[in-house]
């Protein structure tokens, strides 16, 4: 264990304290995701399929997509969550009746190549999923990209035909040390880093910066929310109260596990 990760540990309020008072001015975060590349790449993609982004809760994937839909014209999201309601919509097998009800329910055109369909919470509609694959096959010129939580408990126990083959997944992540950079506005450290090799040496001043950055990224992790707060109020209280709210919406959807563990032992390993 490296004597800076044994400091924070032994005093973290002292290294806290001193970590804010580096701060003399608020920042103005601009998140940006890795995974948006793979999304543009997917786009243009002419074997393109319905893409699934999976990954916990608190991660980014709404933020993700939405970020991603500024490259079209419109946008017809629908949480499935929120509005439940919303899967009569699906209730026909016929994609093109489907369409239909979406521009009426969303008093939107939904046009090819210029319309992000984007159904979130997909685990509250499972009904959804199988629809995929026919409109992978009947319209291929739509692009359809869904997000979901706890997939792993609907795949494993679904009953319905999944459309294998024809749909694609992104697994999404917390924010690694380049994305925590970039929000940080170090893009010159970030160049650095992508150019930089073991037998290079670093100069102290620079090397001192980088530390500075990776003890700020122990602290506040990569959970976008937590580097936001961060970047929005220059406090790094509001990043672990950030943590704190993270942490109890976990613990809240420990329920949504009881079919395969028990609540309550969940909660003694958390």
């Amino acid at each position: 264990m490296s004597p800076e990760f044994t400091e924070i540990h032994q005093n973290q309020d002292f290294y806290l304290a001193t970590l804010n008072s580096y701060l003399l001015t608020t920042i103005e975060v601009t998140m940006y995701r890795k995974a948006l590349n793979y999304l543009v790449e997917w786009r243009k993609r002419e074997s393109r399929r319905p893409l699934i982004i999976r990954g916990a809760r608190q991660i980014g994937k709404t933020w993700l997509v939405r970020e991603f839909a500024q490259q079209f014209d419109t946008l017809v999201e629908i949480n499935f969550d929120k509005y439940p309601e919303k899967v009569q919509l699906f209730k026909s097998r016929e994609i093109d009746k489907i369409l239909e009800l979406l521009q009426v329910d969303s008093d939107t055109d939904i046009r090819p190549g210029k319309t992000l369909l984007f159904f979130d919470e997909i685990q509250a509609a499972p009904e959804i999923l199988p629809l995929l694959r026919y409109f992978y096959e009947e319209r291929p010129d739509i692009h359809i990209v869904c997000a979901g939580s706890l997939l792993e408990f609907l795949l494993a126990e679904h009953d319905f035909s999944m459309p294998v083959g024809r749909i694609e997944y992104l697994h999404l992540g917390p924010m690694d040390f380049e994305e925590f950079l970039w929000a940080q506005e170090q893009d010159r450290l970030v160049k650095f880093l992508s150019t930089f090799s073991l037998s290079d040496s670093i100069p102290e001043s620079i090397h001192q910066n980088f530390l500075y950055y990776v003890k700020l990224f122990w602290v506040i992790g990569g959970m976008p929310a937590a580097i936001k707060r961060f970047c929005d109020s220059g406090e790094l209280t509001e990043a672990v109260r950030e943590h704190e709210i993270i942490l109890q919406t976990y613990e809240d959807d420990f329920g949504k596990y009881r079919k395969r563990i028990y609540p309550q032992r969940l909660r003694k390993v958390f």
